[in-house]
C-alpha cells in the first residue's frame, strides 16, 4: 500500500482492542492479513489456494471489486 501510494491505516489486531473479534465476526476467519476497504468491504490480503499464499493480481482484481 505505502509502495503505491494508497492511503491507508495499519490496525494491529493483537494491539487495537476488538480489532481480531470485528475480523472474526464480520469475515468468519482468523487468519490475516485482510483489508477493509471504505469501512465496508473486506478483501483478503492472502491467497491460501496459491503456492506463495499471495497473487498481486488477485489482491488487485478484489480491492476494484470493493471500490465499485
Amino acid at each position: 500500500m505505502r509502495e503505491k501510494q494508497v492511503p491507508h491505516e495499519d490496525v494491529n489486531i493483537d494491539k487495537v482492542d476488538g480489532a481480531a473479534d470485528k475480523l472474526e465476526q464480520e469475515t468468519g476467519k482468523q487468519a490475516i492479513p485482510f483489508i477493509l476497504v471504505d469501512g465496508r468491504k473486506w478483501v483478503r490480503g492472502y491467497h491460501a489456494e496459491e503456492r506463495g499464499r499471495f497473487s498481486e493480481a488477485k489482491l488487485l482484481a478484489e480491492l476494484r471489486e470493493a471500490v465499485r
